[in-house]
């Protein structure tokens, strides 16, 4: 059998913060496999679909910190489709031939809380796929996993004070910067592809960067970095955030509090900067690529996984040990990425499948921004009893901005 992985389309509601285009490269995509491969299976390894981003979810209570009252509306998927009839049409016919199965990431975690949405993809797809929370391939001793478990910001956390699963830091900053911030920048009539773009800067560090790019460049009337700095320290301020560092960072407590209290004036400024750049660490690093090989290079039998890392995701993971794996495949980073290292006396492999969203990236040797949209995926394939690993990217466009 052929495997293929892909990860990362944020395919979205239609809104202006929906940027995905490559509806017709997914469909060409599906029928290539279908045509080339008889025995073929399509694994989408999370963030596939836009949940936490959506128009829907902008309504949902933001104070309601709580994976259990949090059940986004249904109708997302349908206004998902609407969006984009191709891509479902090409799904659905590609599932009627053939396995696919579906990994949730961490902007659509809720596929794998909620029946009801679960429910209404069947239903849009014409297919009920499993949506899981990873694949092991046991022959290949491979482990196919989203990525946000090894990042502490985009992972949901269990709270043993009040007993309950909440979700990550970053989908609530997310989430209440689309609810502000947003909607500063629809005030001052910013163009559409201005709106677009500063949610895919990468390295989330150079957002400030970007933000000050944008100012200079439109006549906004409207200092963009101040404003959203100012937003950001709210919400950094809020009582959300400290609960947050509460359950995760118990014993840094008192430092959070004076970060949170007593700067102010530039010294805030580049407090906050830092701060976001540690929540979006693994964004702008090979941290995952890191924490990956760490665990696979040990030459002791260690779990890959810590209880903390997976809630809310299947416990069989706790199983799962450094000696099972020969390699592992993720999403999540927007990088795409294919490593060998030795560990534990042989070969082992990490794979990133990148994005198909939209990347937006400074020049590294002149001032400027550029935006860049491309897709990628792995094909998996035995040949002869081993594994063959090919990572395959085609570039779209690359423009000036």
């Amino acid at each position: 059998m052929t495997r293929v992985v892909l990860s990362d389309l944020h395919v979205g509601d239609g809104g202006w913060r929906d940027d995905f285009e490559l509806d017709q490269e997914f469909a060409t995509l599906l029928e290539e496999l279908d045509r080339r491969y008889a025995d073929v299976e399509l694994i989408l390894n999370g963030d596939v679909f836009e949940i936490v981003k959506s128009n829907k979810m902008k309504s949902v209570n933001l104070g309601s910190f709580d994976i259990k009252k949090l059940e986004p509306d249904p109708e997302i998927i349908e206004q998902i489709k609407k969006a984009h009839p191709l891509f479902f049409q090409s799904l659905s016919d590609f599932a009627r031939k053939h396995r696919v199965v579906y990994i949730a990431g961490n902007h659509d975690f809720y596929l794998l809380t909620s029946q009801k949405l679960r429910e209404k993809l069947w239903e849009a797809l014409s297919a009920e796929i499993p949506v899981v929370s990873h694949l092991y391939l046991e022959e290949w001793q491979l482990l196919i996993i989203h990525g946000n478990q090894f990042d502490v910001t985009s992972r949901p956390s269990f709270d043993k004070k009040q007993k309950k699963v909440i979700p990550p830091i970053s989908e609530y900053l997310a989430r209440y910067m689309m609810i502000h911030f947003d909607d500063v920048l629809s005030s001052y009539e910013v163009p559409e592809e201005v709106l677009k773009d500063y949610d895919n800067v990468n390295p989330k560090l150079d957002t400030v960067k970007w933000l000050d790019h944008v100012t200079k460049n439109y006549n906004l009337g409207l200092d963009l970095v101040e404003t959203w700095m100012k937003l950001l320290f709210d919400a950094i301020r809020s009582s959300i955030t400290r609960e947050w560092i509460r359950i995760n960072y118990p014993f840094t407590r008192f430092l959070s509090k004076l970060f949170i209290n007593r700067f102010g004036g530039m010294k805030l400024g580049e407090q906050i900067v830092r701060f976001v750049t540690f929540l979006q660490s693994v964004k702008r690093s090979d941290s995952l690529f890191k924490k990956v090989k760490r665990v696979l290079s040990t030459s002791k039998c260690m779990p890959v996984f810590k209880k903390k890392e997976i809630v809310g995701l299947e416990d069989s993971l706790l199983d799962l040990t450094s000696d099972k794996l020969s390699g592992i495949i993720l999403g999540h980073s927007h990088k795409r990425d294919y490593r060998l290292f030795r560990g534990s006396g042989r070969l082992k492999f990490y794979v990133n499948t990148g994005t198909w969203a939209p990347v937006v990236e400074a020049f590294s040797d002149r001032k400027g921004f550029y935006r860049r949209n491309k897709s990628s995926y792995a094909i998996l394939s035995d040949c002869k009893g081993s594994l063959t690993v090919e990572l395959c990217h085609i570039l779209k466009s690359e423009v000036v901005i």
